[in-house]
């Protein structure tokens, strides 16, 4: 029996996005809203700071059921995905 089109269709990507992306004018539209949303997010320090807060409320809040540590380590693995 054959394979389900829906799984066949995943592996050559999303149609929608690839005629998106073929509209050089929606192509720029996209490019112009990801540089935004990466200052926005990044540049601007708002995702340190969130992170920062999360792993703050985590170890003050939740230090019974996270270690410190674990905290520390994924806060670090996070905030390598910010550069």
């Amino acid at each position: 029996m054959g394979g389900g089109g829906a799984n066949r269709g995943n592996q050559s990507g999303n149609v929608l996005s690839r005629r998106f992306e073929a509209t050089p004018a929606l192509a720029q539209l996209k490019t112009a809203a990801t540089q935004r949303l990466r200052e926005d997010l990044f540049t601007s320090g708002y995702a340190a700071q969130s992170l920062e807060w999360a792993a703050s409320v985590l170890t003050s809040s939740a230090g019974q059921f996270v270690a410190a540590d674990t905290v520390a380590i994924e806060k670090a693995a996070i905030a390598a995905y910010f550069g």
